[in-house]
């Protein structure tokens, strides 16, 4: 039977009215890009390095690219295959926050050990919460391994232990140098399918995976294999040549001495060093390998590309 006329066009005026009122609720939140909050409000502490204060990414303009990839509604998991020491933790705590300030729900952080989990919560987790004024009074309880705000946790596990992986349900899993897990946790199997399989009641639910590689099968290698890849590419000083920096292919030194050490175009030979890095680096870019992978979000980040701290 066919709906009058009139009422169809309640009908249609209502779900236009929901529809609005729904992406009014929302756009707050996909409005406010993790390297936009990160700016505004991610004070990096003390204890983290020599430039405390709050954090810009004025020297190293990638690091937005990383930050911002789960913004997507589409992403579901984002892998950083990352040389020690280029920042991978400032963008998990980018995302984190961000989570936290405008999104909040459970969070599981997995490290590799007990002791880097107690070590990451009191000089990482600790830190922010005491030195960014947004989270000023967010804190309901503050324990080691558990810290608790109106709508959610972060809660703190290691890839050795099966209770501390399996024992909650969340939507946001952080797992911090996942080539130093175990290949079991316990006698349970893999901590990364334990971990991931604790986010499986949440259609929405985010991963963020990060590490320093380690062998070619080793789990970030794999993680990273699943994704879109992204490389970063810079402009050669001489030529304008776009390539990926490779250490160890274009390394070129006198008479073997490290320091006349520099790097050599791909395409035209030309040489640069430290002094070109810098500007290089402001204006590379990442580059997918394939554009077509939407849901799973790689990036690789050499030591190369943070030539302010090397």
């Amino acid at each position: 039977m066919r709906l009058s006329e009139g009422y169809e066009t309640l009908l249609v005026a209502n779900a236009e009215r929901l529809k609005a009122n729904l992406y009014a609720a929302l756009a707050p939140l996909q409005q406010m890009k993790t390297s936009e909050w990160a700016t505004q409000n991610l004070y990096l502490s003390k204890e983290e390095g020599p430039e405390p204060g709050l954090y810009s990414y004025c020297d190293l303009p990638w690091q937005v690219d990383v930050m911002d990839a789960l913004d997507d509604i589409e992403a579901e998991s984002l892998v950083i295959k990352a040389a020690s020491q280029v920042g991978k933790t400032t963008i998990s705590k980018a995302i984190m926050g961000r989570t936290i300030a405008l999104d909040p729900c459970p969070i599981l952080v997995v490290q590799s050990t007990q002791d880097a989990a107690k070590e990451y919560s009191n000089t990482r987790l600790k830190p922010m919460f005491r030195d960014c004024p947004v989270f000023k009074h967010t804190l309901t309880a503050d324990d080691t391994y558990l810290k608790t705000f109106t709508g959610g946790y972060v809660a703190m596990a290691w890839s050795q232990s099966p209770t501390t992986l399996a024992s909650k349900t969340i939507k946001v899993l952080l797992g911090d140098e996942i080539d130093r897990w175990p290949s079991s946790s316990g006698a349970e199997g893999d901590p990364l399918d334990i971990a991931k399989a604790r986010t499986e009641n949440y259609p929405d639910a985010k991963h963020v995976f990060a590490s320093s590689p380690t062998t070619e099968d080793g789990r970030i290698n794999v993680e990273y294999s699943k994704t879109n890849q992204n490389r970063f590419f810079v402009s050669c000083p001489h030529c304008a040549h776009e390539h990926i920096m490779d250490f160890l292919e274009q390394i070129r030194m006198v008479n073997d001495d490290p320091n006349t050490a520099l790097l050599a175009c791909p395409s035209c030979a030309g040489l640069y060093g430290d002094a070109d890095l810098p500007e290089m680096v402001r204006n590379g870019q990442f580059i997918p390998k394939f554009p077509e992978r939407k849901k799973h979000i790689g990036f690789e980040i050499s030591r190369l590309m943070v030539p302010k701290w090397t």
